[in-house]
């Protein structure tokens, strides 16, 4: 209830935090403008953002350098990509002078 007395006749609490306050009800009904996942591509946009990351997009056919774990010491090989997998973590799979990949 406003108080008739106030500024404005706004309750006291928000006259002192100068916003409306959400009721538990308000709190539990998602809001329009709100989007499921935005905190999470900001939060990634931002990291990639500091540490200077760039997309990056493949194609059947480019010719990467991939990285090869294979052996007690890792190399980079000239590879060509083969097939698109998942776009975000695997980008591609390699086709290297030992024909693995396929």
């Amino acid at each position: 209830m406003p108080s008739p007395s106030g500024p404005g006749r706004a309750l006291p609490v928000e006259n002192f935090l100068k916003r409306r306050l959400l009721t538990i009800f308000e709190l539990m009904m998602p809001s329009a403008d709100s989007s499921v996942g935005s905190s999470d591509s900001k939060m990634e946009e931002q990291f990639s953002h500091h540490h200077g990351a760039r997309r990056r997009h493949f194609e059947v056919g480019d010719a990467i350098y991939a990285k090869d774990y294979r052996g007690p010491k890792s190399t980079w090989m000239f590879s060509i990509t083969v097939r698109k997998m998942a776009a975000r973590l695997t980008p591609c799979v390699a086709e290297n002078s030992f024909g693995r990949g396929k």
